[in-house]
């Protein structure tokens, strides 16, 4: 063998291995589980939650907080502060800070529904998405109180019921690994709220970009009917 050809050999010896190792790693990446953690705390007219997904056991990581709202009685407007912090850092840092009316939120919904319309079977695949997702802590309690014995006692009835509802609707969803704490205290000596919500879920990679990819297909698929009628053949019928 000539040094051209030995050369040769051990370049396609190194790009098999370095094929072989891509090929790994990206099958590895498809069975990694994102660790989504939501909480919530809610006392009076203050709330203070936030959305921490992480991969590698919190090695990456991403928190978004939930925006601090106050509303402007003057211009029945709402001023909110966002914050979020990096994959690797733990700082957190202002990301957004703007004004918003009540007709900005019923235009982000009715946007919202608009893209979700355009997606044929979005349900279904939303479905089949959620059987694979895993709960690991459900945690809700809930301090209620009116000053009332009677209306207390009533609103604690109440909250147990949808608290009970809500938990079995994620069962039917979602696949439970850990029984839930639910709990609700009834205060019946002062007018006073306070809730605290913990909500940790688990889903892999995969799961996650086969949901993404038949969002994307079914997306295409209802737009293809709508764009093979172009505005000249309805002219073109109108004139026979």
């Amino acid at each position: 063998m000539t040094i051209l050809q030995i050369k040769t050999v051990i370049y396609m010896t190194w790009v098999l291995v370095g094929f072989i190792i891509v090929t790994f790693l990206l099958i590895l990446c498809l069975f990694l589980r994102v660790r989504v953690h939501i909480s919530y705390q809610q006392q009076g007219q203050d709330n203070d939650g936030s959305l921490t997904v992480s991969i590698l056991r919190g090695l990456i990581k991403k928190q978004w907080e939930v925006p601090t709202m106050k509303m402007d009685e003057d211009s029945f407007s709402m001023d909110y502060e966002a914050y979020s912090s990096g994959l690797f850092s733990k700082k957190k840092k202002k990301k957004q800070e703007k004004k918003g009316t009540l007709k900005d939120v019923e235009k982000q919904r009715e946007y919202m529904q608009t893209t979700l319309h355009h997606v044929a079977g979005f349900t279904r695949i939303l479905r089949r998405f959620l059987k694979n997702v895993r709960v690991r802590e459900f945690r809700w309690e809930t301090v209620i109180g009116t000053g009332d014995a009677a209306s207390t006692g009533t609103l604690s009835g109440v909250a147990w019921t949808g608290k009970s509802a809500l938990f079995a609707l994620v069962a039917e969803k979602m696949s439970v690994r850990h029984l839930p704490d639910l709990k609700v205290t009834p205060l019946f000596q002062a007018a006073f709220f306070h809730t605290s919500l913990s909500c940790i879920v688990t889903f892999s990679v995969g799961n996650a970009m086969r949901a993404l990819i038949q969002v994307l297909i079914h997306a295409r698929i209802k737009d293809e009917p709508a764009s093979k009628h172009k505005p000249e053949d309805r002219n073109v019928s109108k004139e026979a």
